[in-house]
């Protein structure tokens, strides 16, 4: 181990580094070019059986997307044929037109004049009331 460089799972938990990012960044990356990579942060790499490990769990990972990729499509397919096969089968309808009603007209006009005054008097008569 050479002076200054730091353990690998050290590495790995403080700066949250998932070694298939690389792998997603570069598929044919080699056991060399991920030892460099490592060295250039000043990170002691681990073994090749790590490295090996780590590999067959992308291409594990990236065949297991392609299949779920290439099924949602044929899903997609399959769903847009039954969509045109309703289509085909319910007619199109005409939306009715609704008549429009007219907005009624207030009888009395609001005047917040009166209805404050009315209040005042109220008032005036239930004080009264009171201290009489």
């Amino acid at each position: 181990m050479k002076s200054g460089l730091i353990r690998y799972n050290l590495f790995k938990t403080r700066k949250k580094f998932n070694p298939l990012s690389l792998f997603n960044a570069n598929k044919n990356l080699t056991y060399e070019d991920f030892v460099n990579f490592l060295h250039s942060r000043n990170v002691e790499p681990p073994s090749v059986d790590y490295f090996n490990k780590v590999k067959s769990a992308f291409d594990l990972e990236s065949k297991t997307k392609e299949t779920t990729v290439k099924e949602n499509q044929a899903e997609n397919v399959v769903d847009e044929i039954e969509k045109v096969k309703d289509d085909e089968q319910t007619q199109i309808k005409e939306p009715v037109k609704t008549k429009s009603k007219r907005k009624k007209k207030n009888e009395k006009p609001v005047d917040n004049k009166t209805d404050t005054a009315e209040w005042i008097i109220s008032l005036r008569k239930t004080l009264r009331i009171w201290y009489n």
